[in-house]
């Protein structure tokens, strides 16, 4: 995470700021309830976050304040922890 500010003169401000964090998870069930021991799953899930903010006083009366931000959520799905076939689950 990191924020940068730009000042151009004491009445006008440029900000930026930007925020990056990726997550593992791992969870002994897999999909929130499977019974079988041994068969959970692993996730990933990454977040970035971007805003950008222009700040002007006109006037002790009159501000202006723009803001424009991109949020993201990826998460490309679960990863199975154990790969054993049903095949090889026959007794």
């Amino acid at each position: 995470m990191f924020k940068l500010d730009q000042h151009f003169g004491i009445r006008n401000t440029l900000s930026l700021t930007y925020f990056y964090e990726k997550q593992q998870s791992a969870d002994p069930f897999a999909f929130s309830g499977s019974p079988i021991p041994g068969f959970g799953q692993q996730g990933e899930t990454t977040f970035t976050n971007v805003v950008l903010r222009d700040t002007h006083t006109f006037s002790a009366n009159l501000f202006n304040d723009f803001r424009m931000s991109f949020h993201r959520r990826a998460q490309p799905g679960v990863l199975p922890v154990n790969h054993t076939t049903p095949v090889k689950l026959r007794l």
